[in-house]
């Protein structure tokens, strides 16, 4: 498993260490909240802590036909506000991929 330490003055004890899969698990959580999104491959989610900054990458598809600056506001803000929440960390970087569209009768058939 592999983790992520971070050493920062917006922790309260100053040192953290997370293993990538809370953020992973955190970022799938707020995409399944998320209306007319869904992932756009087995493993949609990539975490990566570099220059002491959080990086969230999701590959997403989206409904055909749907507002995608909306949504894409709406999911980073959704995974922004669950790590600040649950970890104190304050996610700056949340990339949205999208990968393409799928239409309501394409995904009941999945």
């Amino acid at each position: 498993m592999e983790y992520i330490a971070i050493d920062s003055e917006e922790l309260v004890n100053g040192k953290a260490s997370f293993a990538i899969d809370v953020f992973v698990d955190i970022t799938e959580a707020a995409l399944a909240k998320t209306k007319d999104v869904v992932p756009a491959r087995k493993d949609p989610i990539d975490v990566e802590y570099k220059d002491n900054k959080l990086n969230v990458a999701i590959a997403i598809r989206m409904l055909l036909g749907s507002n995608v600056v909306k949504i894409c506001e709406a999911l980073q803000t959704r995974v922004h506000d669950n790590i600040l929440e649950m970890t104190g960390i304050d996610c700056q970087n949340i990339s949205l991929d999208i990968a393409g569209f799928y239409t309501k009768e394409k995904k009941s058939a999945e």
